[in-house]
């Protein structure tokens, strides 16, 4: 699996970028991989303006990213 993270929104940053390229490596090699994104939902501003709103999606972010570490060791989310 792979997981792209970022803390700038889905919309802006590499993801938009990066995406079509993982897609086409992964092809590549012949494998099913999963690709997914880690981040800030799409917004027209890289800032939610709210210190408690951005600590709130800097966590769902991290944990979002980890996820998959606990998955393979079998811990729940």
């Amino acid at each position: 699996e792979v997981v792209w993270t970022q803390e700038e929104p889905k919309n802006q940053g590499a993801w938009l970028f990066i995406a079509p390229r993982l897609y086409d490596d992964v092809m590549k090699t012949g494998k099913q991989v999963r690709i997914s994104f880690a981040g800030r939902p799409a917004s027209a501003a890289p800032a939610c303006g709210s210190p408690y709103l951005h600590a709130k999606q800097q966590a769902q972010l991290v944990n979002d990213a980890l996820a998959i570490a606990a998955e393979q060791s079998g811990d729940s989310k």
